[in-house]
């Protein structure tokens, strides 16, 4: 199961926020405090993001990490197969999972 913190930038992109909270797979949660986040990063098999930030804690963490931007700050996340750059098709997103 996926878990996704929800914030006011969700809701607006392309109604993604009523299609994550539709999908069965995916538990959409409040926005939590960055120990929280860090937590559930920990947790994690893998991270889903297009948060620089989060690019790089996954890296710190060893997650696998799918990154739903063109760029990226962090090419070093890339340039060593920690990080997958796939934009926001689904057919490139299902490919980096």
């Amino acid at each position: 199961m996926a878990i996704t913190p929800e914030n006011a930038l969700d809701s607006r992109k392309n109604d993604l926020l009523g299609k994550l909270e539709s999908a069965e797979h995916i538990k959409v949660i409040d926005p939590v405090s960055y120990l929280n986040m860090f937590v559930l990063e920990y947790h994690s098999a893998m991270i889903m993001t297009d948060s620089g930030g989060v690019q790089k804690e996954a890296l710190f963490l060893c997650k696998p990490c799918v990154t739903l931007r063109e760029e990226t700050e962090w090419v070093e996340t890339v340039e060593c197969d920690a990080n997958v750059l796939t934009g926001t098709e689904v057919k490139r997103i299902l490919v980096g999972v």
